[in-house]
């Protein structure tokens, strides 16, 4: 199976059964792997801080990486659209922010239950006042 890691560490030990060399490789991703092929270290290195692709095995609670694949190869950008265009496709972003201003006033403001109501008006007029801001 491979895996995309970010590798941040090598570090060389030895092995306590057999006292052969393997290294320990720390991702920023993935936490601990093993390794035992020194050329696929080699590779790793190379390619400290960067998204790169490995067979792993795993085997019990470890990870062994059994060869590198490659470079992953970072995709330009993704622009998404701009979510307060007023188009009336966004209702429900709309409420959800409502429902959030409404519950951190109502937790800032001890309250009857009367006053609820005057609270949601508030917050639906402060989401609206944003909205007309942003146009």
């Amino acid at each position: 199976m491979t895996e995309t890691i970010i590798v941040k560490s090598i570090e060389q030990k030895l092995s306590q059964k057999t006292g052969k060399p393997y290294w320990r490789v720390q991702t920023t991703n993935q936490g601990y792997f093993n390794c035992f092929d020194e050329k696929t270290v080699e590779e790793l290195k190379k390619h400290y801080e960067e998204r790169v692709e490995v067979e792993i095995v795993v085997s019990g609670n470890y990870k062994h990486i059994n060869a590198y694949v490659g470079e992953v190869i970072q995709q330009g950008k993704v622009t998404l659209p701009n979510p307060l265009v007023s188009d009336g496709k966004h209702t429900t972003m709309y409420v959800s922010y409502a429902k959030d201003i409404f519950c951190a006033l109502r937790a800032a403001k001890e309250m009857e239950k009367a006053s609820e109501i005057d609270v949601m008006e508030e917050a639906i007029s402060l989401v609206k006042q944003a909205r007309e801001a942003f146009k």
